[in-house]
């Protein structure tokens, strides 16, 4: 059984992450971060917006059960720092939320849409773990990228972070 204090540790995780990946990211080219690559979001950008609305998405899910219909477009954060500031103002919502939950919240369930329309029910503890493990998969990309730009953002794992901290 997963308890609150695990997850928040999880996500100060998660947000130290994020900001390696744009601390990487403030070092390319314009270019670069536009640039397209092999990865699914395309780039640089469309990474770190998907990143970032996936984050957003999850939290109206969870926290307001609403059920959006779709992501924030990457054209709604044209910039690096416009996809800066919708991520940390998530970071913000969401930090706040999770302050206020307990560990009996985490045995709630909730129910909500997928983008496809398909009703799901999952346990909370669940789906605030998979936020993390998702911005994980995505940040290895974009790690990736800024690694083949000449400006790794160093490790970036789990581990790194607990032994930093």
């Amino acid at each position: 059984m997963m308890n609150i204090s695990y997850l928040r540790d999880l996500f100060d995780y998660n947000y130290w992450r994020n900001k390696k990946i744009v601390q990487g990211t403030r070092k390319v080219q314009p270019w670069q971060f536009a640039a397209p690559t092999t990865y699914p979001f395309v780039s640089l950008h469309g990474t770190m917006v998907h990143a970032a609305s996936a984050e957003w998405l999850w939290r109206q899910r969870l926290q307001l059960s609403e059920s959006p219909t779709s992501l924030p477009a990457k054209a709604d954060y044209p910039t690096l720092d416009a996809v800066v500031e919708f991520w940390v103002n998530e970071e913000h919502e969401m930090r706040s939320w999770l302050s206020t939950l307990t560990d009996a919240d985490l045995e709630g369930r909730r129910t909500y849409n997928l983008l496809g329309g398909n009703t799901v029910t999952d346990s909370l503890s669940h789906c605030l773990a998979h936020v993390v493990n998702h911005g994980t998969q995505h940040c290895a990309e974009m790690a990736q990228m800024l690694t083949d730009y000449g400006v790794s953002p160093g490790n970036i794992d789990l581990i790194y972070w607990l032994r930093e901290r």
